[in-house]
């Protein structure tokens, strides 16, 4: 058993786990309780895009922890771009 890490984007199409894992994310900023993990800064062709990531202990509903057990923890990206003074978040 090899301990690596792997990161996995949670889509859509996994609509319980993504379901959850967006729930967990949103009960932590209706709160204001997030905290950036690490914000990334980048200026490049004349477009501007910041980062934040944020990661919480991944406290799945008992189906979804059999289902997916390696998963110890979650991440979500919040990304600012701005491009000609136009500006969008995802």
């Amino acid at each position: 058993d090899k301990k690596a890490h792997v990161v996995v984007q949670v889509k859509k199409n996994q609509p319980k786990l993504y379901g959850a894992v967006s729930n967990a994310f949103q009960a932590v900023f209706d709160a204001h309780k997030e905290k950036v993990v690490t914000h990334i800064k980048q200026e490049i062709h004349g477009r501007k895009e910041e980062r934040y990531v944020y990661q919480l202990k991944a406290n799945l509903p008992t189906e979804l922890a059999q289902k997916w057990p390696t998963i110890r923890s979650i991440i979500a990206v919040e990304r600012h771009r701005t491009i000609k003074n136009k500006c969008s978040i995802d």
